[in-house]
């Protein structure tokens, strides 16, 4: 019996003193909490980072310190790889702080977040498409960021990116001889991204199409363009092959109007 009680009054003891050091936690005022989880920020301890950096937030958002532990809750998530609870962090700051100083990094790496979030170019591009327009909103809010070449550069990727999913659908189709289906990939390719590497391969696949589905005058019309751009030998030479063909088929057609009509 003896041995139950003091049992009893060991845990007893044990669970007055957890509840008291949380009552301590929550008792320290919020510049302790923001030291210590800047602390355990710069030591790599994101979680507790975003323990302590959160209750400042919380409950002292207006404050001096308020944008600094907004930005670090933000950025500790983001170490974490948790992209969506970092994108919702830095727009806060970005709405509640709109004059801190880390609000240039912060706007970046929210783009950064939808970035690392983007698939491969046969997935959805839900996000890519989001990273193209935080990152574009980004470069115009802060044109003389030292951020700016990463952005644009990444910017760059992400559209060849778009533009990859536009083509390999174009293609796909074209392969299962679906020629109206893949113009329409190819058109979309050349009118969002006629800068992308894979433009001229583009252009040659649509012209092809157009020949298969015997618009003839379309046809000639996009080869020509091959022709003006000279931008690859390969499809250049086929574009010069092809003319040929496409105005036999025109004047034979244009022969066959002429019976038909008598």
């Amino acid at each position: 019996m003896k041995i139950s009680f003091l049992i009893f009054i060991l845990v007893t003891q044990l669970l007055i003193s957890a509840c008291g050091s949380g009552k301590d936690d929550e008792l320290k005022p919020v510049e302790v909490r923001y030291e210590l989880g800047k602390e355990y920020y710069d030591r790599g301890k994101f979680h507790k980072a975003i323990s302590e950096l959160k209750f400042v937030t919380f409950n002292a958002p207006g404050s001096e310190i308020g944008d600094d532990a907004q930005f670090y809750l933000a950025n500790s998530h983001f170490e974490l790889k948790e992209y969506i609870l970092a994108i919702s962090e830095y727009e806060r700051l970005m709405r509640i702080h709109p004059e801190s100083p880390f609000l240039e990094v912060g706007e970046y790496k929210r783009a950064l977040c939808f970035d690392k979030m983007s698939p491969s170019s046969y997935h959805d591009q839900t996000n890519t498409l989001k990273a193209l327009d935080a990152y574009q909103e980004y470069i115009e809010n802060f044109p003389e960021s030292e951020y700016k070449i990463k952005a644009e550069s990444r910017l760059d990727l992400l559209r060849f990116k778009l533009a990859k999913k536009l083509f390999d659908n174009g293609k796909q189709y074209q392969k299962l001889g679906e020629c109206e289906s893949s113009a329409i990939y190819m058109r979309q390719l050349l009118e969002k991204y006629y800068d992308s590497d894979l433009a001229p391969e583009a252009r040659w696949r649509l012209a092809d199409c157009e020949m298969k589905l015997k618009n003839w005058d379309t046809a000639l019309e996009l080869l020509a363009d091959i022709l003006r751009r000279d931008e690859d030998a390969e499809f250049v030479k086929k574009a010069k092959k092809a003319i040929r063909k496409v105005k036999t088929k025109i004047v034979d057609q244009s022969d066959q109007a002429l019976v038909d009509e008598k």
